[in-house]
């Protein structure tokens, strides 16, 4: 379940049709607050709707006539192509990033929870892609109590959207279907051709500037709200800095990062 906010009911649920590519009748929605226009500006409310995106059923394969057939038969068959050393090198990159930001903590599952449970959101996954009608070429790890999604596609921008925001989103439905049908104890991470890489210089880089301006002040300074997986990212680097320390403060949804001298 997603929450998204307009002027109006109509304008919330116009943003969560664009954000997450699919059209209305693939959307459950459930009115939180109607919206005021308030007077003269005072007392104005967004409207908020909680989303949760539909099972889109996969079109079925179409039986193919003898022409169709003799066709494909004549087509040529594609070569495998080796591993590059540039995917080799990502797969690496993002398997740090990950170990960086989880850790090395032993699930207390069964190899066959886990398994059951990778499958279960790689499929999820798979039917929220084919109703946004994207082609994406989608591969799984596991590693201890996080499994690792890898998408690529000939359209990063589409899944990604401006400031992640779409790739943040399917995050939010599928770590929720990951809790609600299998356990919390699992956690998923979505990532786009090297995306989460470039996320983690990014939020390095943030963590360092903060510590910096902490030191410097001596005052406490509060991040913007961000997901579970980056404020754990944040922490495991602000745990390297001298003369700092962290802690997560905000109610779900709306978390944030603060950074303080260490005490």
């Amino acid at each position: 379940m997603v929450v998204f906010t307009g002027k109006t009911v109509e304008d919330a649920t116009h943003q969560a049709v664009a954000s997450l590519g699919v059209s209305v009748d693939n959307l459950s929605i459930r009115v939180i607050t109607m919206g005021k226009k308030g007077f003269l500006g005072i007392g104005r409310k967004l409207a908020e709707i909680d989303v949760t995106l539909l099972s889109v059923r996969p079109a079925e394969p179409e039986t193919p006539t003898p022409a169709t057939a003799q066709a494909e038969e004549k087509m040529p068959v594609a070569q495998t192509q080796p591993v590059s050393e540039t995917d080799t090198s990502r797969d690496q990159a993002f398997e740090e990033f990950v170990s960086a930001t989880f850790g090395q903590d032993i699930s207390a599952l069964s190899d066959k929870d886990i398994d059951a449970a990778r499958d279960g959101v790689t499929q999820y996954l798979e039917t929220i892609l084919q109703g946004m009608g994207l082609d994406v070429q989608l591969s799984t790890q596991v590693r201890e109590k996080t499994i690792l999604l890898q998408m690529d596609t000939q359209e990063p921008g589409r899944l990604i959207g401006y400031h992640g925001k779409i790739l943040k989103a399917l995050q939010v439905l599928v770590q929720n279907y990951l809790h609600d049908r299998y356990s919390k104890e699992l956690t998923v991470t979505l990532n786009v051709a090297d995306y989460m890489e470039r996320r983690y210089e990014v939020l390095e880089s943030l963590a360092r500037k903060a510590a910096a301006r902490v030191q410097e002040t001596g005052r406490d300074y509060i991040l913007d709200p961000m997901p579970n997986n980056e404020r754990k990212q944040l922490h495991k680097v602000l745990s390297t800095i001298s003369g700092v320390d962290s802690y997560s403060a905000g109610a779900d949804g709306r978390r944030r990062v603060v950074v303080t001298l260490e005490r």
